[in-house]
């Protein structure tokens, strides 16, 4: 997929699909250095508040590669402004509230982790309404071939 990524943003021509490529280059991108750092021993692995292995550099690759999905969807479709940074924000909110719901004991884990679930399903809806109206912007440009 990484490849594939590269070659694509390499070889557009168009400036716009070339900067979405390069967006979507880095999306794919950042899991791959967070494994290899993983993977190398560089990246530090934590016990949580549950005895099990947390792994940081996930939740700092989370905070930037989800927004950048969120903002990739609202450019093919015709979303407000104000609907994607409210996406953002709650992402946000999941990710640092399920961080803290990692490191919490037991009866405070589960108030973060229910701010966050509810933070999901309202980004979850918004993505939702996100390629609903791309589909819909497409089909109505695609009216000559049905």
């Amino acid at each position: 997929c990484l490849l594939l990524d590269f070659i694509s943003w390499l070889w557009t021509v168009d400036r716009e699909k070339a900067r979405l490529f390069y967006l979507v280059l880095v999306i794919n991108g950042l899991p791959v250095v967070s494994y290899g750092l993983l993977a190398g021993g560089y990246a530090p692995i934590w016990l949580d508040g549950h005895g099990r292995p947390l792994v940081i550099i996930r939740f700092l690759q989370w905070l930037f590669t989800t927004p950048a999905m969120l903002y990739l969807y609202s450019i093919v479709s015709s979303v407000s402004c104000r609907e994607l940074f409210l996406a953002m924000a709650l992402e946000y909110l999941v990710i640092i509230t399920g961080f803290f719901a990692s490191i919490a004991p037991f009866p405070f884990d589960l108030v973060f982790l229910s701010i966050s679930m509810v933070c999901f399903y309202f980004v979850m809806a918004t993505l939702e309404r996100m390629l609903t109206l791309a589909i819909e912007e497409s089909s109505l440009d695609d009216d000559s071939y049905r």
